[in-house]
């Protein structure tokens, strides 16, 4: 029997006082309020940021062509598992500068 991996899903929202707005406006039945569309190209413009940050970070990405997660992105994989993360620290930024080991047999 095949093993059935988890999907993860990565999503963004306007924040709480823009959808409140737009809530009002469509409550209100002001359709041509600017606000009611603004949401939606925010969206847009954040799910195609959202997929180039994590592809660059080695994931893979895709729409997630789901219609109960509009403007989501399914992970089908993270980076390979060798791979280091091009955020991961060096060793040379592991050096403290002065530091040095106490010599051998040394009991301070």
């Amino acid at each position: 029997m095949p093993t059935r991996q988890a999907a993860l899903f990565v999503a963004w929202q306007p924040s709480p006082r823009l959808r409140a707005c737009a809530r009002r406006a469509f409550r209100l039945k002001q359709l041509d309020e600017p606000v009611l569309r603004h949401p939606s190209a925010v969206g847009a413009a954040m799910m195609q940021a959202m997929a180039a940050v994590l592809a660059s970070a080695g994931f893979s990405v895709e729409d997630a062509r789901d219609e109960y997660r509009p403007q989501q992105l399914r992970v089908l994989a993270g980076p390979p598992s060798k791979q280091q993360p091009v955020w991961s620290l060096r060793d040379d930024e592991l050096a403290l500068s002065g530091w040095q080991d106490a010599p051998a047999g040394n009991a301070d």
